[in-house]
C-alpha cells in the first residue's frame, strides 16, 4: 500500500533542498566575486603566476608523500577490524561480514 507523504514532509524536503542548493551555489558565487575583485586590483599575469606556483607546490607535496592507497585497500580482516572475516575466494579489498 502506497501512502501519500504528509504535507509536513514536503515542507521539510523543500527546506532541505533549498539549503542544499544554497550550500552548493553560494561558494561559487563568492569565489566569482573575489576573482572579479582581484582582477580589478592585480594584473591577471600575476594571478596566473600565483596559480601556477600554488599548483606546482601542491603537485610537489603530493609527489613527495608515500602512497596511502594501498593501506586503504586492505581487507578489514587483515587489519583486524572487528566483525569482518576474509573470504578465500574474495578479491583484494573484498570483505565479507561475519
Amino acid at each position: 500500500m502506497c501512502r501519500r507523504p504528509r504535507a509536513g514532509l514536503r515542507a521539510v524536503r523543500g527546506r532541505v533542498s533549498g539549503a542544499f542548493g544554497l550550500g552548493l551555489t553560494a561558494p561559487q558565487t563568492v569565489s566569482i566575486g573575489l576573482g572579479a575583485a582581484l582582477i580589478a586590483v592585480v594584473s591577471y599575469r600575476v594571478l596566473l603566476l600565483v596559480i601556477a606556483v600554488v599548483v606546482g607546490l601542491a603537485a610537489a607535496l603530493l609527489a613527495s608523500r608515500p602512497q596511502t592507497r594501498h593501506r586503504a585497500a586492505q581487507p578489514a580482516a587483515a587489519t583486524g577490524a572487528p566483525g569482518a572475516t576474509a573470504d578465500a575466494t574474495a578479491g583484494p579489498g573484498d570483505v565479507t561480514p561475519a
